[in-house]
């Protein structure tokens, strides 16, 4: 972990500042301005190719400067390894061989190559990068990818999405590498959605999920193959209950063309291309779990899953199944993310994706293919640092492997309240917490070198690293700032246990309160007087000191959403999302802070999904996003304390995708993020008016904003706006 930190030290006093203009007080023409710049584009703004030529700049025009160039060099350097680029090796080596008197750009050059030299061949050493598609569909990066590569690699299939006044609905497009040539497969048609193309071994044909939105409560669902050439689709099955989603199941073609199997949710069914159900072999997929591919003989079935008892997202092991039915085998063992497992034409080396070297790239390992297990150690082949690499597979005939680059740049901005047009970028990173003040911002550092919970001036500045780990809550609300300000609680996930740790909020050591065996998504949550802690923990929900002491044990119930506690603004109640039983939807409970029994507030026959629990200022209700299954369609509701029925909150029009919000502290705007063309608007809706604005518009990524976070008085706020880039790549393979 510290040769991590002190890779950045040279850019974080620059690049993190967050300067608007990335130019701070130095003037423009100085090599200082420069490198500030330069350090700007490539850590805040994510801009890799700007801040390239940058630092190329203040190497050609100050040749003299040597510790200006020695700098610059580290961070051309930087830029060029988080793309992948051979050239960073290069800009290291000329550090060494020429600047060594420089102390700390040479010693942060020597870590660099030391580092590519362990975590790894260099990229260029496998072959030559090819781009093949410079903007892909938008997609989550766990999510089943809505696009493929021809087997000989030379078009791509994707969806598109398709909106006006009067259509909404999904294309299908099949485009030449580098997309200069596109035609429509499958024309748009009004509430017809498309998902998961895939395009057959044999190149003959394309395979795909339909929804057909029929009412507001029912939807038709089937799987649907077409001549990759065009022509008529063929509804291979309408009967079975498909997950279309994305987020869990999948789909893969068996090797020889003439079947395509699905996972349900009761179990991996195959089809053929007549409709025939070949097999049905028992399986049960959780949230983002996938199936991924068939070995060449047909043998196994590739796939990705969570280690038994996870809750965390980020915790996904390479799975074979085989194809017949029987005992899975678990291929890799390593904490974090390994998944995207796909063949190789020789039927004993597996691509996959795995974080195991601190980011996220493709790796190898050989399996044996008659009993599934892994021989030897597994070896990385692409080494991208500010990257996530997804959905490895090997193309044309195995000469080259194909995978995604996900780049995410988020920007942490801070403005008035009332008008946050007039707010200013402060720093890159993710999910920021306001102080009570409004003086300081918290957030976690973005990139795989900047791990952590970091504080900075709501002004702009330097920022300071809190913690050496990274929380492990989930979504908006990894950690917690105390009432006061002075501490924040967060959840480190230690291998198979969570840690309960604060930290004061002007830094200092961490003070443990709690530590148990679990994989849970965990976030604790403040009581309004700064005394107490409440978190879960399995069927349990516990406060424990905040001074330190023992945990006491408030309620039980079969299950809880552990990122969702939310104490009450008197202290009186803590509210949660859980579950009472098996098999049933999460509901709003709350439970009396002294402890006693958890009471459901919401109807039992409300069966949505639901997320973003917030209480009200007034503390007599509950705002809640409701994933709307039967009745309704998603928006935001709200649960009331005294036992009314759940009413809706807003719900913007059909076509527009209602997500999670806050409340401001005046308690009359309830701001929400929202996506109609898969790029993002933050919110605000008055509730005494009934009318609902936009305050911040456009995120790129999913979800492209965050929800604010105000000060204790609601005048300042802090949100984050991320950009994405998502490409298609391929490489060429060693012989």
């Amino acid at each position: 972990m510290t040769g991590n930190i002190r890779i950045l030290s040279l850019g974080l006093s620059l690049a993190l500042a967050g300067l608007p203009t990335g130019l701070g007080a130095q003037s423009a023409g100085t090599a200082e301005a420069r490198l500030e710049q330069a350090a700007h584009h490539e850590l805040v703004l994510g801009d890799l190719q700007r801040a390239i030529g940058l630092y190329r700049d203040v190497i050609a025009a100050y040749p003299g400067d040597r510790s200006a160039v020695a700098r610059a060099l580290v961070g051309l350097g930087r830029a060029n390894e988080r793309l992948g680029s051979r050239e960073a090796r290069a800009a290291y080596e000329r550090v060494v061989r020429d600047y060594g008197d420089q102390v700390e750009p040479a010693r942060v050059a020597r870590g660099r190559l030391q580092a590519i030299a362990a975590n790894g061949p260099d990229p260029a050493r496998a072959g030559a990068h090819t781009l093949v598609l410079s903007e892909l569909p938008i997609f989550r990066p766990r999510d089943d990818p809505q696009f493929d590569l021809s087997p000989d690699g030379d078009r791509i299939v994707y969806r598109e999405d398709v909106y006006s006044d009067s259509l909404n609905g999904v294309t299908l497009i099949v485009t030449n590498s580098g997309g200069t040539v596109k035609r429509t497969l499958v024309p748009p048609r009004n509430r017809m959605g498309i998902a998961s193309p895939r395009w057959s071994p044999d190149g003959q044909y394309i395979a795909f999920f339909r929804r057909a939105f029929l009412e507001v409560d029912s939807a038709y669902h089937a799987l649907v193959v077409i001549p990759a050439g065009g022509g008529s689709e063929r509804i291979l099955t309408d009967s079975l209950e498909i997950r279309i989603g994305g987020a869990t199941g999948g789909m893969a073609w068996t090797p020889d063309s003439r079947a395509v199997t699905v996972a349900t949710p009761r179990g991996v069914v195959t089809v053929a291309l007549d409709g025939k159900i070949l097999r049905d072999v028992p399986l049960r997929l959780g949230y983002l779990e996938q199936i991924t591919g068939y070995s060449p003989d047909g043998r196994w079935l590739a796939m990705h899953r969570r280690p038994e008892g996870s809750q965390q997202d980020d915790e996904q092991d390479v799975w074979l199944l085989p194809a017949a039915g029987g005992r899975a085998i678990q291929v890799t063992h390593e904490p974090g993310f390994e998944g995207w497992p796909h063949w190789a034409s020789d039927g004993r080396t597996l691509f996959f994706i795995s974080d195991r070297s601190g980011s996220q790239n493709v790796w190898t390992v050989e399996v044996d293919p008659q009993s599934g297990l892994p021989r030897g150690a597994a070896r990385q082949v692409t080494t991208y640092t500010d990257a996530l690499i997804l959905h490895p597979r090997p193309v044309g005939n195995g000469r080259a492997l194909s995978f995604t680059l996900f780049r995410e740049t988020t920007a942490i901005h801070v403005g008035p309240a009332d008008s946050p047009g007039q707010g200013r970028v402060i720093a890159r990173g993710e999910r920021p917490m306001i102080a009570p003040d409004g003086r300081t911002v918290y957030f976690l550092g973005q990139g795989s070198e900047l791990p952590g919970i970091f504080s900075v001036s709501a002004e702009g500045g330097t920022p300071r690293r809190l913690t050496e780990s990274r929380p492990g809550g989930p979504f908006f609300n990894a950690f917690s700032v105390s009432p006061s300000g002075d501490a924040i609680a967060y959840f480190n996930p230690l291998g198979g246990q969570r840690v309960l740790l604060t930290v004061p909020s002007a830094g200092g050591q961490p003070q443990e309160l709690a530590r148990f065996e679990s994989r849970e998504n965990l976030t604790p949550s403040w009581s309004p007087d700064g005394k107490q802690l409440a978190y879960s923990h399995g069927n349990g929900l516990y406060a424990v000191p905040a001074a330190g002491g023992e945990s006491t044990k408030l309620a039980h119930l079969y299950g809880w959403d552990g990122w969702t506690l939310q104490w009450s603004p008197d202290g009186g109640q803590i509210a949660a999302l859980a579950w009472s039983a098996p098999n049933q939807q999460n509901a709003v409970f709350v439970v009396p802070a002294r402890g006693g029994e958890a009471r459901r507030l919401t109807a039992a026959d409300e069966v949505g999904y639901k997320e973003g629990l917030q209480w009200h200022p007034d503390g007599t209700r509950l705002s809640y996003m409701d994933y709307g299954i039967r009745s309704r369609r998603d928006g935001s509701r709200l649960a009331y304390l005294d036992g009314r029925p759940t009413s809706t909150l807003v719900d913007l029009p059909p076509g527009q995708w209602d997500y999670v919000g806050v409340w401001h502290p005046a308690g009359r705007d309830f701001y929400f993020i929202s996506s109609r063309t898969r790029a993002w608007d933050l919110f605000a809706y008055n509730e005494p008016t009934g009318a609902s604005r936009v305050v911040v518009s456009r995120g790129s990524a999913v979800p492209g904003l965050s929800p604010p976070s105000f000060s204790a008085d609601g005048r300042v706020m802090t949100w984050s706006v991320a950009n994405t880039t998502r490409q298609l790549w391929t490489i060429e393979l060693p012989k």
